[in-house]
């Protein structure tokens, strides 16, 4: 399962199924009244996908041809609190939280609480056994590009948000995450391990990578933690300690060495500081 393109993501999502009126049962009457609201304009399908086909970015397209599907907050956090929807009405409920992706995406005003609320709605669809391949596909795209998002905008978020929403993704369900994920933790590694706790939350969620991706970890997420490994080290600390500890139970002894060479130099510096 790989990630779409931009442009893939937005044709697939658009291809999807709108349905005219909500028949089921399941849910709640105050959400069901709100959904029903969601459905008064019809797109242009057939001339945004081949807009899309081309170079044009997909927010130019759907702004152009007057996408306007409505953010709602109600059916938002409706979703999120009735998480068995998913599983009872996993079609209509993912492709509402697709929709509201891309309107958060081209809005003008985007709320980051809206982008929260999409981002434990697309994590739901991920952990949900209802959910179709293609489904999933999208989902696991969406989140994606979600986490780059938030790791771009990370100023806005309280500190240490971004990595347990990393983790919680990645390491925290059993979701298996493409290696193009793995951009993710390299894009925000310098960015966020400019303080002690945030290089502590990093090498965290770096134990925790390894512990359920093994080999699979690419080698340039290894390196580009390399320095700040070694700023750690030869601070004794002990995150970076358990987390060289773990690299020796899944890695080659050769990539370890170096590092364990370093950490009698921390414990000094430590000791002598004392």
């Amino acid at each position: 399962m790989g990630i779409l393109s931009p442009n893939e993501l937005c044709t697939a999502i658009i291809s999807l199924t709108l349905p005219s009126k909500i028949t089921s049962k399941a849910i709640p009457k105050n959400l069901k009244s709100e959904i029903s609201h969601l459905f008064s304009s019809k797109l242009p399908i057939r001339k945004i996908k081949k807009e899309l086909s081309g170079e044009k970015p997909f927010e130019e397209v759907l702004k152009s041809n007057s996408f306007d599907f409505p953010l709602n907050l109600l059916i938002l956090k409706g979703f999120k609190c009735n998480r068995d929807l998913f599983e009872t009405e996993n079609s209509l409920s993912s492709t509402i939280i697709f929709f509201s992706y891309l309107s958060w995406i081209v809005s003008e005003n985007s709320s980051s609480e809206i982008g929260e609320l999409i981002y434990d709605n697309i994590l739901l669809i991920l952990n949900c056994v209802k959910s179709e391949k293609s489904t999933i596909n999208i989902a696991s795209s969406i989140m994606y590009y979600l986490l780059l998002y938030l790791v771009s905008h990370s100023a806005e978020l309280p500190a240490g948000a971004i990595y347990k929403m990393i983790d919680q993704v990645m390491n925290g369900s059993e979701f298996i995450a493409p290696k193009k994920y793995f951009n993710v933790v390299d894009q925000s590694a310098y960015q966020l391990t400019k303080t002690e706790k945030g290089e502590s939350e990093y090498f965290q969620l770096l134990t925790n990578l390894v512990k359920k991706y093994s080999q699979d970890v690419p080698v340039k997420t290894l390196e580009e933690a390399v320095p700040i490994v070694c700023r750690s080290l030869s601070k004794f600390e002990l995150q970076a300690i358990e987390y060289i500890s773990t690299l020796s139970k899944y890695l080659s002894i050769d990539f370890v060495l170096p590092f364990i060479s370093i950490i009698p130099l921390g414990f000094t510096v430590k000791v002598n500081f004392f």
